[in-house]
């Protein structure tokens, strides 16, 4: 009688050959340059964190504003096309069943005013941060007591500052968002302008604290959309003193807006995605053997 082979010889076979083909598979896991690559693009959202304050939170200002004041814009900013968002315009995000014509409250202003600050003061604190510590290396380096890879880390610091500050629209000197600033007081400015008749000055306000609003929420399209009223004429232009400041290099006062929307937006996701990016890199330095 022919002698029959256990089928754990078989299973061991099949078992054997998987490892072989995962860790066939895993040597691009492996190489240099994916390794590299890869690491680069982690380091970078790391480097962009930006650990915003609690007052800076949130992203219902728009739905508020539109709830209290809408009201008093034009039916259009609460439609959308292919081509345009109604700044008060209802989806999933902006819950708007209803506007109204609220009275506008100087408190109103002082409140995304605060909001701004705080927004301000989280894109400051990591450029401080690093550049106290970037003094101290500076310090040890002039005082001769520096190791032999201080000045290696003064590089790694400037660049790492140089690549935050370039996210966030930050001068080389200072610790504020140029265009976060230049929107902003364009907004304050046109919120504070003489009026022309009370109706007419007043959509005008609630247009600038919408724009203000949307900037806050990191919402650039309905920003762009509060900076280029519907129905508006008026030229997409800076005023006589902003062209005396370093704004109008930035492009017109909505792309202006719009941008610093997207600062804010990358600034309050920056955590978030830094964390992941860490899991990731975790998970990347172990694929070789998740794979194997």
């Amino acid at each position: 009688m022919r002698k029959r082979v256990p089928p754990e010889v078989f299973e061991w076979a099949f078992t054997l050959a998987a490892l072989a083909f995962l860790v066939w598979q895993s040597e691009a896991f492996r190489e240099a340059e994916f390794v590299r690559g890869a690491g680069d693009r982690y380091r970078k959202a790391v480097e962009l964190k930006a650990p915003f304050e609690p007052q800076a939170a949130g992203t219902d200002r728009v739905t508020d504003l539109c709830s209290r004041y809408g009201g008093w814009l034009p039916n259009a900013e609460r439609e959308t096309t292919a081509t345009r968002t109604g700044v008060c315009f209802q989806d999933s995000r902006h819950a708007i069943p209803y506007t109204s014509k609220g009275t506008l409250r100087p408190a109103t202003l002082a409140d995304l005013t605060k909001t701004r600050d705080a927004v301000d003061r989280s894109l400051a604190q990591p450029v401080k941060a690093k550049l106290a510590r970037l003094d101290e290396l500076e310090n040890r380096a002039r005082e001769a007591r520096a190791e032999t890879d201080v000045h290696g880390a003064i590089d790694g610091l400037a660049s790492e500052t140089s690549l935050y500050r370039e996210a966030y629209g930050i001068a080389a000197s200072g610790a504020r968002s140029v265009p976060l600033d230049c929107a902003w007081n364009h907004l304050d400015a046109q919120y504070n302008s003489p009026k022309a008749n009370e109706e007419r000055g007043i959509t005008t306000g609630v247009y600038a604290l919408l724009g203000m609003a949307a900037i806050l929420d990191g919402d650039a399209a309905r920003a762009a959309a509060a900076a280029s009223p519907v129905d508006e004429t008026r030229a997409d232009t800076w005023s006589k003193a902003e062209r005396e400041t370093d704004c109008p290099a930035l492009g017109q006062p909505r792309q202006v807006i719009a941008q610093a929307a997207e600062i804010v937006a990358t600034a309050r996701a920056s955590t978030n995605n830094a964390g992941k990016s860490l899991a990731a890199q975790d998970l990347l330095a172990n694929a070789h053997w998740v794979f194997a």
